[in-house]
């Protein structure tokens, strides 16, 4: 999935610009984004475990910014490092959803390499939108 990390956006934390041809696209990207924050090798993260998630926000952007931060909570509480095996995403009633399976590992030093622990996504210059065709977001982490 298509993601860069951008450097002298920010001092003391990391951010990354992830995009994609569709918004389900955009967002796997940005967890694979975080995922290799964390990890020296996100590709190689197994599916031994499954997680299924529900996501209701008013807009799009607070739907991206909740869904990687369930993917942090999943990290702390269960010890567990996911990423999307499906998303389906849809405007009802005036708020957006996201139905997600989640799939991959507990956390095992012997097995990840480990980078650094993300501690929050932060609303400082986060951003989605679509520009030519492409949906793109814009996401800086407290590491």
């Amino acid at each position: 999935m298509p993601y860069e990390y951008l450097e002298g956006i920010v001092t003391a934390d990391e951010a990354f610009r992830a995009w994609g041809s569709s918004l389900e696209e955009t967002f796997t990207s940005a967890v694979d984004a975080l995922l290799g924050i964390m990890m020296k090798n996100p590709e190689t993260l197994r599916t031994e475990q499954r997680k299924d998630i529900e996501i209701e926000e008013e807009s799009l952007e607070f739907l991206l910014y909740s869904f990687l931060k369930e993917i942090l909570f999943m990290k702390d509480a269960y010890r567990l490092l996911l990423r999307p095996n499906s998303i389906h995403i849809k405007q009802a009633n005036n708020k957006w959803k996201l139905k997600a399976e989640l799939v991959g590992e507990p956390i095992d030093n012997r097995i990840e390499e480990l980078l650094v622990d993300v501690k929050a996504i932060t609303l400082h210059r986060f951003k989605l939108e679509k520009t030519d065709g492409l949906w793109e977001a814009m996401v800086v982490v407290d590491v």
